[in-house]
């Protein structure tokens, strides 16, 4: 289907949003930790953090992963791109429901 791309990716951020909750209440955490309180596999952990990492959201340390200070920011901007993601799924919805009824 068209949209399964889309669908994989909002999985995936979901997924990266659990491990910055965890992070945010518990961090430093490491990956076996993480995946206990999230029951994601500890691979998918580990790919998480690395795309977390490169987004500039955490620093791995000796104890764990860790929030950087920076992790307000990019989630202040995912909240925005968010929302305007959304803006636009709800115009192309609504156009595919005017053609629906035509």
């Amino acid at each position: 289907m068209i949209l399964k791309n889309l669908q994989r990716e909002a999985q995936l951020l979901k997924r990266h949003m659990k491990v910055l909750r965890v992070l945010k209440r518990k961090g430093p955490v490491g990956i076996r930790r993480i995946s206990e309180e999230t029951g994601i596999p500890p691979h998918q952990v580990r790919y998480s953090l690395r795309v977390l990492e490169r987004e500039g959201a955490l620093v791995p340390t000796p104890k764990g992963a860790r929030l950087t200070d920076a992790v307000d920011t990019y989630i202040a901007n995912l909240v925005q791109e968010l929302g305007d993601l959304e803006s636009l799924l709800a115009e192309v919805s609504k156009a595919a429901r005017d053609l629906q009824s035509s």
